[in-house]
């Protein structure tokens, strides 16, 4: 009897090597046409077929160059606009990885933000990344069983693919309320990892939805926020967040008593770090891409083509 494995070999081989449609190859070993198509598939997640492409033509560079000379950026990356879930989180994350690895080399310190996207990142990240790199918080995390989306995770994540260092931040991305925020980053060991984070060369985060927009719901931030708060955030003219602090339609930092909750580097620290990149992807994250780019929040873009096309269209 053949197995699993030599039927993935098989199947590959008449494909690839064979140029045999997948109908023919369904016909010839009695299985239908889907079942030819996932083991293909299977074939590709195991390794057994692996695809090498020669040649440093990206399939939407035209899209990034304009990017760049849109916004004064100092690089864009492109990746298809696949519809929401974690194929296009994966991307994303894969290019932004690709993109960590060019601004990096061995001594730089790298600052992470709270992301689902950037909890992606360290799937892809390998060796080409320079070595003696720190990776370190640019905030507190979220409380809970589940640490993935946590910076400091993040951080270690990386520096374990990557045989670098990082260093720990034992602090909520959101204190009780402001006195105990205050004095949670005036700790010694928590403002030393967050001074570390603001001499970083390079800032990694993701980008919030629109506050109080359809997928708003979603949000990992808004269950830390209560009513009070997110009215006033709204009056304050707040459209979305990164890493928990709010900004406006034109990029500006929105104060308030939840502002004075979060334990993480303000924007105007985020501002002076040289390479700030924003890795993210969805529709929902268009506008306020449009914002934070436009004011220079971000000079490095990692994004998905229907994100690229609606910066362009703004400006």
């Amino acid at each position: 009897m053949v197995s699993q494995h030599d039927l993935l070999v098989r199947v590959s081989k008449m494909y690839y090597e064979l140029n045999m449609t997948q109908s023919h190859i369904a016909q010839d070993l009695g299985l239908s046409r889907v079942k030819v198509t996932r083991m293909l598939a299977r074939a590709r997640e195991l390794g057994i077929v692996t695809i090498s492409i020669r040649g440093n033509a990206r399939p939407y560079e035209d899209l990034e160059a304009a990017l760049i000379a849109a916004y004064g950026l100092k690089a864009a990356r492109v990746v298809p606009a696949i519809g929401p879930g974690e194929s296009a989180r994966e991307n994303v994350a894969r290019e932004a990885a690709a993109q960590l690895a060019a601004h990096l080399s061995e001594g730089m310190t790298v600052a992470i933000g709270a992301s689902r996207t950037v909890a992606k990142i360290p799937d892809f990240a390998d060796e080409g990344i320079g070595r003696g790199v720190t990776f370190v918080p640019a905030s507190g995390g979220y409380a809970g069983a589940d640490r993935s989306l946590n910076p400091d995770h993040v951080a270690q994540l990386l520096a374990d693919r990557t045989r670098g260092r990082s260093f720990a931040l034992a602090a909520p991305l959101v204190g009780f309320d402001e006195e105990v925020a205050s004095r949670i980053a005036s700790n010694d060991a928590v403002d030393s990892v967050l001074s570390r984070a603001r001499g970083a060369q390079v800032f990694l985060a993701g980008i919030g939805t629109r506050i109080n927009g359809a997928a708003w719901g979603h949000a990992a931030l808004a269950p830390e926020i209560d009513e009070t708060e997110l009215g006033d955030l709204v009056r304050r003219g707040a459209l979305s967040d990164i890493s928990g602090r709010f900004f406006d339609g034109e990029g500006r930092g929105v104060d308030g008593a939840f502002n004075r909750r979060v334990i993480a580097l303000t924007l105007e620290e985020i501002r002076k770090i040289p390479h700030r990149i924003v890795a993210t992807e969805g529709a929902d994250r268009s506008e306020p891409l449009i914002s934070a780019v436009g004011a220079g929040l971000f000079n490095v873009v990692v994004i998905d083509r229907d994100n690229a096309v609606a910066l362009l269209e703004a400006r």
